[in-house]
């Protein structure tokens, strides 16, 4: 079993690396601790539902991949409607 394309988020991760695991095509995610160890999973729609309620704190990153975030957020509206 290969881990090259094991997508991991860390238990603080910033909207950057979050964007691009959701990028990734993956449904699901290890947490892990700043000693690399899994602690947990968590899944892509839980992912999105956090994005859309805004349940992060800081400013939004200022960077290119946020369009992606808008695009997804308003997907995601339209297929809850």
């Amino acid at each position: 079993m290969s881990c090259e394309n094991l997508v991991t988020l860390n238990v603080v991760s910033n909207m950057t690396k979050i964007l691009a695991a959701l990028k990734s095509g993956h449904h699901g995610f290890p947490v892990v601790n700043n000693k690399n160890q899994v602690i947990g999973m968590i899944s892509r729609n839980f992912i999105i539902t956090l994005i859309q309620s805004e349940a992060f704190y800081g400013k939004y990153p200022n960077s290119a991949n946020f369009e992606y975030y808008y695009k997804l957020n308003d997907k995601c509206k339209e297929q809850n409607q």
